[in-house]
């Protein structure tokens, strides 16, 4: 199998990632209509030491009718 390491380091444009780790969205469920809340903070805090680069959030305060919960 051809291509980069997960554990390289990687440069896209002018910003260096020391490797290829990135959480995607994952849906929790736990928004305050349509807010993220302290258990979002808590949640995603706890993979700051964890060695990832980057996570991508899911959407926030989207209106009622596109939500996928009541929340």
């Amino acid at each position: 199998m051809s291509g980069a390491p997960l554990f390289n380091s990687i440069d896209i444009k002018s910003i260096s990632f020391k490797n290829r780790v990135i959480m995607l969205p994952m849906c929790q469920y736990s928004a305050e209509n349509g807010r993220l809340t302290n258990w979002h903070k808590q949640h995603y805090s706890r993979f700051t030491q964890s060695g990832l680069v980057g996570a991508f959030m899911k959407a926030t305060a989207v209106s009622p009718e596109g939500r996928i919960t009541h929340g």
